[in-house]
């Protein structure tokens, strides 16, 4: 007698397969499916600086970076003067796998070459003087089978957050996520993810999705810190264009495309529900905004790939 998750793996391999294909080309560049910027007061004008990167982890993507260059802007857009470019960076913490989020069901077959790789990186800094800081890091590259966006590998990734002058008056640290992003998706199945974050002042947290920022090329797909004049290879200051939706059939409203049950996130909870009716590769971004008394604090976000594919139900 055959065994029947064997069968039932060999009937889902192609399409399992087809996945792991898109994420593999270019070798070089391919690997950025997520990513947030969020910040720590530790007193003293000290602030820890934390970026959580999530990569494609299949074979032949690019490997992790062993340095995150960052650039922080003053508001006239100029870098901070009292940080020398050579330490404009954040330094590599530790890294792990993202468990797949269909694993806990047990009448789901699980995809095993869907491997999602999340790593930290981070570094203090002392920011002083009048104004607001923004912090910004960008990479490149996106997968190139991405549905929702044109052109995503040559899309990148801008992760960025203002420090403002209320927040530093204040002595504010910014809210945290608290869940990794899902791993995968399955196709005509109700999803329930949960993105909340957590905020250690107990400030009103308010979510939405966003529209993510370009980011580095595959030229430059590691832009570095630079001075004024800047060029092509250098982190610029903000604004930062966005992506470009597909649209249509996809945009803010639609992220998964058309279908019954739209894509939703909870303002207040920051749960994200849905009926995903289209296969395939989609960039979703979510932002949370911290406020205390009314006033606006802080912004972080993060965007991620969406990996909608079959399940099968396993009938033991």
């Amino acid at each position: 007698m055959k065994n029947p998750i064997q069968t039932m793996r060999n009937l889902l391999l192609p399409a399992f397969v087809a996945l792991g294909i898109s994420f593999a080309t270019p070798l070089h560049a391919t690997h950025i499916i997520g990513g947030e910027l969020s910040y720590q007061y530790l007193g003293n004008d000290t602030f820890l600086i934390k970026l959580d990167l999530y990569r494609d982890c299949n074979p032949g993507n690019a490997a992790l970076d062993p340095l995150s260059y960052i650039t922080i802007f003053n508001d006239n857009g100029v870098p901070y003067p009292s940080i020398s470019l050579a330490n404009m960076n954040l330094q590599f913490m530790y890294s792990d796998s993202v468990p797949n989020n269909i694993a806990g069901d047990p009448c789901l077959f699980v995809p095993d070459n869907v491997c999602v790789q999340h790593a930290r990186y981070q570094r203090k800094f002392k920011l002083t003087g009048a104004g607001g800081f923004t912090i910004t890091y960008q990479r490149c590259c996106r997968n190139s089978t991405i549905a929702n966006i044109y052109n995503p590998l040559e899309s990148g990734a801008t992760y960025w957050l203002y420090i403002s002058p209320l927040a530093k008056s204040l002595n504010n640290s910014s809210p945290q996520f608290g869940f990794y992003p899902p791993v995968f998706v399955c196709i005509n199945k109700p999803i329930e993810h949960p993105h909340a974050a957590t905020d250690v002042n107990g400030d009103s947290l308010v979510y939405k999705f966003y529209t993510p920022y370009l980011g580095g090329s595959e030229t430059y797909p590691q832009p570095v810190p630079g001075a004024p004049p800047y060029d092509v290879n250098e982190i610029q200051p903000p604004p930062y264009d966005t992506v470009v939706w597909v649209d249509p059939p996809y945009n803010l409203t639609h992220l998964l495309g058309p279908g019954t049950n739209p894509l939703i996130i909870n303002s207040q909870t920051g749960l994200i529900t849905g009926l995903p009716q289209i296969q395939g590769q989609f960039v979703v971004g979510v932002l949370v905004q911290e406020y205390r008394n009314g006033q606006l604090l802080s912004v972080v976000r993060r965007d991620f790939q969406y990996n909608v594919g079959e399940c099968a139900e396993l009938n033991v």
